[in-house]
């Protein structure tokens, strides 16, 4: 009897310590939890300066947790065409930071589109990427990227400044460009296999408001270009507001 009952308070204070520990483990998980979302519009969907849609929303939800001497991220990304288009997309990612030095850290992760639309080819693509970021004036970084579905390879460079206007109001520019090179361009779910070279670029130039630490607004404008059998570039403009938790 004497036994038993020494048994199950055993238990007892076990499944408690274990609750508390868990309860614990929690809180101190969500202490070191970051969460943004993005919600932001812009006339013209332009990616890697290619017009992909008219007139979309496109929402987005990121989380960042230190993991061992880096920090994990993962989110999602999406696009709603608004002026009638199937041009819709859905982007999941999820990717690893590493700082090497004070000055440069590495980044790397996969990426995974979908195009709910019907008719879409293809409809799904995945591209891992590794690229180096230096904190360095105008923040340099490069990156490259493969495409499985289309083949291929791609490298970017980007630069970005931001110049402090007012005590909560600043002015952000940047510019990235890339180059591609793709032994499969009209995808794996596409009969034959078409080779495609092309370069881009995009510079923008964004107002920005901050309302607090965390949370901001945003109105700019952008130039795109791209050589791809022909040159055809883009000027247009976007909106967001972000918020941080």
């Amino acid at each position: 009897m004497i036994a038993t009952s020494t048994s199950r308070i055993f238990l007892l204070t076990a499944g408690c310590w274990g609750v508390v520990s868990s309860l614990s483990a929690q809180n101190y998980f969500l202490e070191d939890l970051s969460l943004s979302t993005v919600l932001s519009f812009e006339s013209r969907y332009i990616f890697r300066g290619e017009e992909l849609g008219k007139e979309s929303f496109q929402p987005s939800l990121e989380a960042g947790h230190p993991l061992g001497p880096g920090d994990l991220y993962g989110g999602v990304w999406a696009s709603q065409d608004i002026s009638g288009e199937p041009s819709d997309e859905v982007n999941f990612y999820a990717g690893y930071s590493l700082p090497l030095t004070p000055i440069f850290a590495l980044s790397g992760g996969l990426t995974y589109y979908w195009f709910p639309d019907d008719g879409s080819v293809p409809s799904e693509e995945e591209e891992p990427f590794l690229g180096i970021i230096a904190d360095l004036p105008l923040r340099p970084a490069a990156f490259v990227y493969y495409n499985f579905a289309l083949e291929q390879i791609l490298v970017e460079l980007s630069v970005g400044e931001q110049f402090r206007l007012a005590e909560k109001s600043s002015l952000q520019t940047g510019f990235k460009g890339g180059l591609a090179q793709a032994n499969d361009a009209n995808s794996d779910q596409a009969p034959g296999k078409p080779e495609n070279s092309y370069g881009y670029f995009q510079v923008y130039v964004d107002l920005v408001y901050e309302f607090n630490e965390v949370s901001s607004a945003s109105l700019g404008a952008r130039y795109s270009g791209r050589e791809d059998s022909g040159y055809t570039d883009y000027l247009y403009w976007g909106a967001s507001v972000s918020f941080g938790f």
